[in-house]
């Protein structure tokens, strides 16, 4: 760890697990980027990701409120198809299905 200060790094992180250590210039070589601009080590790719896991009542949530975001949809479209039709038999572009005539 001094060794990692002398050479001007940080070292490592308080938190990180004893077997765990910084990378040092002289690795940086083994280091890659491949045309899908992948992070790749010794030519092995590098699995950077993240999964979102939802407890069962997050998903049951995540379902109530994209269902009520459908529905919000929904009614606003009819609302305004409603309000559309009404202002083109205002202005004479329908005629076939206008009230009164």
């Amino acid at each position: 760890m001094a060794d990692d200060k002398a050479r001007g790094g940080e070292g490592p992180a308080e938190d990180w697990a004893d077997d765990i250590r910084g990378v040092v210039r002289e690795e940086l070589g083994m280091l890659g980027i491949d045309v899908d601009k992948g992070l790749t080590i010794h030519g092995q790719p590098i699995a950077v990701g993240q999964t979102l896991v939802l407890s069962a009542a997050q998903k049951v949530w995540a379902i109530v409120l994209g269902v009520a975001a459908l529905l919000a949809f929904l009614a606003t479209f009819a609302q305004g198809w409603a309000a559309a039709f009404t202002w083109m038999c205002n202005v004479g572009w329908i005629t076939t299905w206008c009230a009164g005539g």
